[in-house]
């Protein structure tokens, strides 16, 4: 079992209406937790603003990947694809956007590919 409190592991390069909301309320929860088809990565979706990617190589091998504000508000739903062996993850927020975005661990690049607004 993996049991970790909550940081923000870069406050500086997070929004300022995130940091506003959690100066505003500091509590924060998780919306959804979500593994890549092959496991080994997973990520969490808070419910502010907030996306934080793992790399998993065992329970005593869990490294920070990436922290992203991902959306206005909460991040709701977070989901992994490979199509054409692209690694990609999906993300729905309260600002009513569908983002998919291509991360590209061994460049440490990451490419919004769509966004989409939905209603």
């Amino acid at each position: 079992m993996l049991s970790r409190n909550f940081t923000v592991w870069n406050i500086g390069a997070c929004s300022t209406m995130f940091k506003t909301a959690m100066m505003k309320d500091p509590c924060m929860s998780v919306n959804r937790i979500a593994w890549s088809p092959n496991g080994s990565f997973f990520g969490m979706a808070y419910s502010k603003h907030i996306l934080q990617l793992y790399s998993y190589h065992g329970v005593t091998n869990v490294q920070q990947k990436l922290e992203i504000d991902a959306h206005v508000g909460g991040v709701n739903d977070l989901e992994f694809a490979t199509p054409s062996k692209q690694q990609l993850f999906i993300t729905g927020g309260d600002d009513k956007l569908i983002k998919a975005t291509e991360q590209d661990y061994e460049k440490e690049k990451l490419v919004i590919v769509t966004c989409e607004q939905v209603h």
